[in-house]
C-alpha cells in the first residue's frame, strides 16, 4: 500500500512539474516583446506640419542622433493638414509596436478634440508620452519696412481698423491661433486671422507682403532670415537666448517690458501609438532621454533656433495634463466653452 502511493506520488510530482515547465514557455512566448528584442526595424517619425516649419526642424535634429541611440535608424513622414490634426489622427490608427513616434504640440492637441471631430484624444497623448522638448514662446513679427515700428503702432492700428489687419498664423486651434486670440484679449483688439497650413506659408506671406504681421515662434526667425523682419513682442517674461545672436537685427523685446501682459507659448515633445507595450515606452524614454541629455544635441537645438525645455516621460505627461486644466480654463474665461463638471460645451468656434 506505501509502495503505491509513494509511487503515485512521484508519478504526481514529475507530471506538476512537467505542467509547469509548459505553462512557464507558453506565458514567456506569449509576453509582448521585451527590451533586448527592441528594437529590431527602422522607426518612422510622423511630423504634422509642412517641411522647414519649426515641427520639422526639432525632428531633424533628432535624426541626427537617433541611429546612434537606437541601433536603427528613423524615417521622417509629412503628414499634414488642419493644423496638426491630421498627422495626430493618422498616429492612433497606426500599429502599436513601438516603431512610429510624432512631434505633438501643445496647445494643439488639448483644443483640436474639443472643436472638432478629431479621431485622437488629449489622452491618447498622455498615454503615449515620450519626451517634452522644447517651450517656444509667441512672437509677433512684421516685416522690416513695416509702418509699424513697435507694438503700440500695431495696437494703434488694429483699435482704429477692427478686423483689418491681416495677422497670419499656422491653423486653427493652435498654438499660434490662441496666441492671437490671448493678444487680442489682452489689448482689445480684433485682426483679421489668416490661416495657414504650416509655418513654410505663413513665412512666406509675411516675406511676399501679403499679410500684415505672423505670429509664430523663435524657429521661424531662421526662416525668415533676421534681416528682413523685426519682431514686435515675445509673449514671455524674459527673451529666449537662442535669439540673442539676432536681437540687434530684429529687437524682440517681451510684451511684458511694453507694459503688455501677454504670455503665449508652443510646447513641443515626442508620442508614440496609445496602447503601446509599456516596456517599449520605457525604451523609447531611456534613449531619448540620452538624445537630449547631449551636449551635441543641445548644440543643434541653439543652431536651429529651438529654445530647450527637457521634460522626461513621466514628467511630460504630467505636463500635458496640467496644460488641459489650464488652456480649459483660459477659453471658459474667453467664453469660447462653457464647463459645468465634467461636461465642455462649445459656446464659439
Amino acid at each position: 500500500m506505501n509502495l503505491r502511493k509513494r509511487r503515485f506520488d512521484i508519478g504526481s510530482l514529475a507530471t506538476l512539474t512537467f505542467l509547469i515547465t509548459i505553462l512557464s514557455l507558453a506565458l514567456l512566448i506569449s509576453l509582448p516583446t521585451q527590451a533586448a528584442d527592441y528594437p529590431s526595424k527602422p522607426f518612422n517619425y510622423i511630423v504634422p506640419f509642412s517641411p522647414g516649419g519649426t515641427t520639422d526642424l526639432q525632428a531633424r535634429v533628432f535624426e541626427k542622433f537617433w541611429k546612434d541611440s537606437f541601433g536603427q535608424p528613423m524615417k521622417v513622414e509629412y503628414v499634414t493638414g488642419a493644423g496638426g490634426q491630421v498627422g495626430w489622427d493618422a498616429l492612433v490608427d497606426r500599429k502599436a509596436d513601438g516603431y512610429t513616434v510624432a512631434g505633438n504640440n501643445l496647445p494643439h492637441i488639448i483644443m483640436q478634440p474639443i472643436f472638432r471631430d478629431t479621431n485622437f484624444t488629449t489622452q491618447d497623448h498622455i498615454d503615449g508620452a515620450v519626451a517634452g522638448l522644447v517651450t517656444d514662446p509667441e512672437m509677433i513679427t512684421v516685416l522690416k519696412d513695416s509702418p509699424y515700428k513697435d507694438i503700440h503702432d500695431l495696437i494703434k492700428a488694429a483699435k482704429e481698423n477692427p478686423g483689418a489687419i491681416t495677422a497670419g498664423v499656422v491653423g486653427k486651434f493652435t498654438g499660434d491661433w490662441l496666441g492671437l486670440k490671448l493678444f487680442e484679449d489682452a489689448t482689445d483688439t480684433k485682426f483679421a486671422e489668416v490661416i495657414f497650413p504650416g509655418s513654410r506659408p505663413t513665412v512666406a506671406a509675411l516675406l511676399g507682403g501679403h499679410i500684415a504681421c505672423m505670429f509664430g515662434n523663435t524657429g521661424d526667425i531662421k526662416t525668415l532670415g533676421p534681416e528682413n523682419v523685426r519682431t514686435l513682442a515675445v509673449g514671455a517674461k524674459e527673451t529666449p537666448a537662442v535669439l540673442d545672436p539676432f536681437i540687434d537685427e530684429i529687437g524682440a523685446p517681451t510684451a511684458h517690458e511694453q507694459g503688455i501682459e501677454w504670455y503665449a507659448a508652443i510646447h513641443r515633445g515626442l508620442v508614440t501609438v496609445p496602447g503601446t507595450a509599456q516596456s517599449k515606452i520605457n525604451v523609447l524614454q531611456d534613449k531619448v532621454k540620452q538624445i537630449i541629455s547631449k551636449d551635441a544635441y543641445a548644440q543643434e537645438m541653439q543652431k536651429v533656433g529651438l529654445p530647450m525645455l527637457n521634460r522626461p516621460g513621466e514628467e511630460y505627461a504630467e505636463f500635458i495634463k496640467k496644460r488641459r486644466d489650464k488652456i480649459i480654463s483660459v477659453l471658459e474665461k474667453m467664453e469660447y466653452l462653457k464647463v459645468e463638471g465634467d461636461e465642455i460645451t462649445v459656446l464659439k468656434r
